[in-house]
């Protein structure tokens, strides 16, 4: 199988998905299908996304035809809130940050080279968001 989206703890939304190459068609469908049902519900949620052993230059392709006629659920709001950690994904993954701090100065998403750090971070966004203190606070 080319993905594995499994749940690391269901109470904090906080859901890992692994990519491996080759990435199907059907499997990108699935991926898609799968996301846009944890997205439809309205609280945020945490996501880790492993690209170490994942190419994703080599399925441009494939996620294209997979967006393709895909819409985003119509209330997004709760998504506001929601995080994104990545691990891997080289040089590609590097400028889509690049990219995105371009544009936002809202820290939505971080790329890690350990899954230690990038749950760490994940998880103190989580408890963050469902009414914690604020991340990287001793109080």
């Amino acid at each position: 199988m080319g993905y594995e989206l499994k749940w690391l703890d269901e109470d904090l939304r906080l859901l890992a998905l692994r990519l491996y190459d080759p990435l199907s068609q059907s499997e990108a469908k699935q991926i898609l299908s799968k996301m846009r049902e944890v997205s439809e519900v309205p609280r945020p949620f945490f996501l880790l996304l492993d690209l170490q052993h994942f190419d994703p230059t080599q399925s441009v392709s494939v996620i294209r035809d997979a967006l393709e006629g895909e819409s985003f659920p119509p209330i997004t709001r709760h998504l506001e809130n929601s995080r994104l950690a990545v691990l891997g994904g080289g040089p590609m993954v590097n400028l889509g940050f690049q990219f995105m701090r371009s544009l936002s100065s809202l820290d939505l998403a971080r790329a890690f080279k350990n899954e230690e750090e990038a749950l760490s971070w994940l998880q103190d966004q989580a408890h963050f968001a469902t009414g914690g203190t604020a991340p990287g606070s001793t109080v």
